[in-house]
């Protein structure tokens, strides 16, 4: 029968020559000798170290286990603050697809946003007064040096106002149509080797500060499944020079690239088609992926300016949205353009709300009150036959039950609905997108707009050549393709209006962006437990063995004190 050995049993009541060892002594013991953990956590190990070893090695030993325990905190805090850093990177993958691609959202724009032509034919006729102050508006603006300095005297545009108030913002009335922005007689544009025809004026049309503006592919239909730029989008364009303002500076148009169902409403960016040109945009395609919040600030916030509501916003729509609001609460009043764009898509609680901003400020007594109220009633009656007088081609299938009945069709509810009450006339915005322009640069950086986090972004690359390239080609492929008098519209014509474009992917691939965390919670949990087992041998066991010597000390201490007390 073995004998049970207790710590008494085996500590030497007399030195012993191997005492002055730095090591416990086993002697008289059965138990087997270890460094480790376990030697802690025994009874039996604890007393013969404590007993055994001199005071010197235990104090050598308490400092190694010291600067053991320095050092394992040093590298613990590194890795803590590596991943407090919540660091990220791009992982670029380049990714060749053997079905189509998706061509980006298109807006191409008029660098001329009115008719100047139709302003000459019409109004210098009827009101030579207005249409003077028109022009004289224009050229003070054009020459103005110091946006910040704007003085203009609204009594030298009385005339101009006054007729505004009745007949509505000549800015809209005399805005060029996209159906003149078009060469062909058809209307039509090419994807491929396919000809489309241009059906639905109203949906495929939008606003901005460039005017009245062609948009494609918000439906998402456009595709390229073969690589070049005779796969891609071809369309011929018309840029009607003579028909440009005095103060407009560049001739052509501008073209903005941009995700689907995404607004362009200013004039920021974009490439500009000069007329006589054939230009090829070259578009590569990177769909990005963003990471939220600690490692990045995307956030997925629906637009309240997408076509169809559904899209997540941009960093560009988010600061249009802004601006737009700002613009409103200074101007006291909506940009035409902002007015349609609402109206087309239907979005009547933003129209009501940036009505409720225009107002913030108004009617300062009764008077101010029923001046407005006669002008609208006056510019409502006026409505028979003004907007009739605008050149239409729209589609006669093109409905909306908002407007049909009341109004011949939506640009005379445009015109002359309730809400044309609230839009800016052409003095007034021309005088506050100057000013407001210049404060914007400033104003924009109060605001914080977050990219969404998942999104698309185009590489182009461009290149141009003449165009027609010769009179035998103008004569053989575009003389008869023109709803213009051929005998206006002949080669030299051509080679001052006309812009052929292609947009198109050199390559049926495209490119993944993702943003990568570099230091996920599993790999700083990995790193640590790691880190400190190499170090003092720790794992989860060691947090359970703890726990229950805790429990024991905690134990052993309350039982010998009820003890000693009995």
């Amino acid at each position: 029968m073995s004998q049970k050995i207790t710590p008494v049993d085996v500590v030497p009541k007399t030195p012993h020559p191997e005492d002055d060892a730095c090591r416990p002594s086993t002697r008289g013991s059965t138990a087997p000798y270890f460094f480790g953990l376990d030697d802690f956590t025994s009874d039996y190990y604890q007393v013969l170290i404590e007993q055994q070893r001199p005071k010197w090695c235990k104090s050598l030993w308490a400092l190694i286990v010291l600067a053991i325990l320095v050092f394992l905190g040093y590298v613990c805090y590194l890795l803590i603050a590596d991943y407090a850093s919540f660091g990220s990177y791009n992982k670029i993958v380049t990714v060749t697809t053997n079905s189509s691609i998706l061509l980006p959202g298109i807006t191409i724009c008029s660098m001329n946003y009115m008719n100047y032509s139709a302003i000459q034919l019409e109004l210098t006729e009827s009101n030579p007064e207005v249409a003077q102050q028109f022009e004289s508006l224009m050229y003070a603006a054009e020459m103005l040096e110091d946006p910040s300095t704007v003085t203009f005297n609204e009594s030298d545009y009385e005339d101009l106002i006054e007729y505004e108030a009745v007949n509505g913002t000549i800015a809209y009335k005399y805005s060029n149509h996209v159906y003149d922005f078009i060469s062909s007689a058809t209307y039509d544009y090419k994807l491929g080797r396919t000809q489309y025809i241009i059906e639905n004026w109203v949906t495929g049309m939008g606003t901005q500060q460039l005017g009245s503006c062609i948009e494609f592919n918000d439906e998402k239909i456009f595709t390229q499944s073969v690589a070049g730029s005779a796969y891609g989008l071809t369309i011929d364009l018309d840029a009607s020079i003579s028909s440009y303002l005095p103060s407009t500076q560049t001739g052509g148009f501008k073209v903005f690239l941009r995700n689907h169902d995404e607004t362009v409403l200013f004039d920021e960016g974009g490439y500009v088609i000069g007329p006589g040109e054939e230009t090829f945009i070259e578009v590569s395609l990177d769909k990005k992926s963003r990471l939220g919040s600690p490692w990045g600030s995307c956030q997925n916030n629906v637009s309240p300016l997408s076509k169809y509501g559904v899209s997540l916003q941009s960093t560009n729509e988010c600061f249009q949205y802004y601006r737009i609001k700002r613009m409103i609460q200074d101007c006291s009043c909506i940009p035409w353009y902002v007015a349609y764009r609402l109206l087309i898509q239907e979005k009547f609680d933003l129209m009501d709300e940036f009505v409720s901003m225009s107002q913030a400020d108004e009617y300062d007594d009764e008077w101010d009150a029923r001046k407005r109220r006669d002008t609208s009633e006056r510019r409502r009656k006026n409505r028979a036959g003004e907007a009739k007088s605008r050149k239409k081609r729209t589609s006669d299938e093109t409905t909306t039950e908002f407007w049909e009945g009341e109004y011949d069709n939506f640009e005379e509810y445009v015109a002359y609905s309730n809400y044309s009450d609230y839009y800016c006339d052409f003095f007034s915005q021309t005088v506050c997108e100057l000013t407001f322009s210049y404060e914007w640069a400033e104003l924009k950086n109060n605001y914080t707009c977050h990219e969404p986090c998942s999104y698309d972004t185009y590489e182009v690359s461009m290149s141009r050549t003449i165009f027609p390239p010769t009179e035998a080609y103008f004569d053989t492929y575009i003389k008869f393709d023109s709803y213009k008098d051929s005998s206006e519209y002949d080669y030299n014509y051509a080679r001052n209006n006309m812009a052929r474009l292609h947009i198109f992917y050199e390559d049926i691939s495209y490119t993944t962006t993702t943003q990568t965390a570099d230091y996920e919670i599993q790999n700083f949990i990995g790193n640590i437990g790691g880190t400190v087992d190499l170090f003092i041998g720790f794992s989860f066991f060691t947090v359970f063995q703890l726990f229950e010597i805790t429990i024991a000390m905690v134990y052993l201490k309350i039982f010998r004190k009820r003890r000693a007390e009995n």
